[in-house]
């Protein structure tokens, strides 16, 4: 086996799997009955919504984006056109300096482990044996992954 994959086996008993079973089905009755009142309340906030957007939708006046008239003051107004600037844009950290941009967006890629998981289950004499097997590799992503294995190779360290 590599260096990046841990293997950790379980068992559980008959037992066991029928109290989880049973607290499953518990805990489904139990989101099934406090889904309707959630369901009626959302509902509710939906008409309030739709109520609001029609009565802007009522009072909204379109204008001109080059022309500003004082009689559309304290109005709902709805405008139309392009975007432009003059000004540069600067990122103070990387010394960077764009000119005549509306938006400077900083794209950050980071080195990190990621894992992947697989398990193997045995069924032997009621008992269920399950291997699940941890695989990390390094990459580069955007997003930070929120990884468990640190805690799999303290575990394995021996002091």
């Amino acid at each position: 086996m590599s260096d990046n994959t841990f293997t950790e086996n379980t068992s559980e008993s008959w037992w066991q799997r029928i109290k989880a079973s049973l607290t499953g089905s518990l805990f489904g009755l139990a989101l099934f009955l406090v889904a309707f009142p959630l369901l009626f309340w959302n509902e509710g906030r939906d008409v309030d919504r739709n109520q609001a957007l029609q009565e802007g939708m009522d009072i909204v006046v379109s204008i001109n984006a080059k022309q500003v008239d004082a009689a559309n003051e304290n109005k709902l107004v709805h405008i139309s056109g392009y975007v432009t600037s003059d000004d540069a844009l600067a990122d103070e950290t990387f010394g960077v300096i764009a000119g005549k941009v509306i938006k400077l967006r900083r794209t950050v890629k980071m080195y990190q482990w990621k894992e992947t998981s697989h398990s193997t289950t045995k069924e032997k004499f009621g008992e269920v044996l399950r291997q699940p097997q941890l695989i990390i590799m390094p990459k580069f992503g955007r997003i930070n992954i929120l990884t468990q294995v640190f805690s799999h190779i303290l575990k394995g360290m021996k002091t």
